[in-house]
């Protein structure tokens, strides 16, 4: 619970920095470093649930299903960020 609040903090506001920085280029700098933040944030939290699914012996379906229920908004959340960054740095281009 402490980890979530910390990583959702900590990620909240490095997106919410990357959004008000009047500099384009810190502006990418920062957006890559919270998709960076945001892929070690779900690195971790699979590692916490392999060593917890693993406890018995074996991983199942059910264990599997619940670890992507609870990271499935991260991972799109890194996606819709790359996404906005790629165009971004292509509309930049292009001016």
């Amino acid at each position: 619970m402490t980890d979530d609040l910390i990583y959702g903090a900590g990620n909240g506001l490095v997106y919410l920095g990357a959004a008000i920085q009047p500099d384009v280029l810190f502006k990418w700098i920062q957006l890559g470093l919270g998709i960076l933040m945001t892929v070690i944030g779900i690195a971790y939290r699979v590692w916490v649930w392999y060593k917890k699914a693993k406890e018995d012996g074996k991983i199942t379906g059910e264990e599997v299903k619940q670890l992507i229920d609870e990271n499935k908004d991260a991972v799109v959340e890194v996606i819709e960020k790359t996404v906005d960054l790629a165009e971004d740095i292509k509309d930049n281009k292009e001016k």
